[in-house]
């Protein structure tokens, strides 16, 4: 985290405080999406301030900034604490998710240029073809490509924005299926290589479920065992 700038003007503390609460922001909420704050845990303001260097006013900023994008929960009399990922929350997120990337991938089938698909099925293809020690590694850098790909290629900006502003959320659950299946990546691999698959072909409605089927086996591999969410 940048140490604070000081400055002679009157505008200067004012956008140094601004940034100060963006910095803050984004290093708390990637900090609550890979896990390294847990669901539940409880957030030190005063110790985030003393080893940012920063006074606590950025991040009270940031931290309601992360109330209203659900990350955090703040609480007058009990503190605040990473916002609770229950079955509940889980089981939402991921219908919500199911709907919004089915749709993009079916509209992104449609436009998406073929070269970008194509090259988009072979990074997975390769990174399944390296052996044990690599093979993992590999994977887990394209896992997420075929949705980030569906999402800039589906031409219908309406549901991009839609999506946007839940993509962080998504990738929480994402880190967290993760953590809780079993070879994740090797399960998700030729569902992903299928989803490539049906954009090359220009395939619409076999993009869409594919996407669909994709996603429900997500939701039921985390699922057949509710209480590794606990774990």
């Amino acid at each position: 985290m940048a140490q604070k700038i000081s400055g002679s003007s009157k505008l200067g503390p004012t956008i140094n405080q601004a940034s100060f609460a963006d910095q803050a922001r984004t290093t708390l909420k990637t900090e609550i999406i890979t896990g390294v704050l847990k669901p539940g845990q409880r957030i030190e303001i005063a110790d985030y301030a003393e080893r940012w260097s920063i006074s606590t006013t950025p991040l009270r900023d940031a931290l309601k900034s992360l109330e209203a994008s659900g990350f955090v929960e703040i609480s007058p009399r009990r503190g605040i604490f990473v916002s609770q990922l229950d079955l509940t929350a889980m089981r939402e997120l991921l219908e919500v998710r199911a709907c919004l990337e089915s749709a993009a991938a079916g509209a992104a089938a449609k436009q998406i240029p073929k070269e970008i698909a194509i090259t988009a099925r072979d990074a997975y293809v390769t990174a399944g073809n390296f052996t044990k020690n690599r093979r993992t590694e590999a994977l887990k850098e394209v896992d997420f490509l075929v949705h980030k790909l569906v999402r800039d290629h589906c031409g219908n900006s309406r549901l991009q924005s839609m999506m946007v502003p839940l993509w962080d959320q998504f990738e929480w659950t994402r880190h967290i299926m993760i953590k809780k299946a079993e070879a994740p990546y090797e399960m998700t691999l030729p569902e992903h290589v299928l989803i490539c698959e049906c954009l090359i072909a220009g395939d619409s409605s076999g993009a869409e479920k594919a996407m669909q089927d994709h996603l429900v086996h997500a939701f039921n591999r985390l699922f057949q065992n509710p209480r590794s969410l606990d774990a």
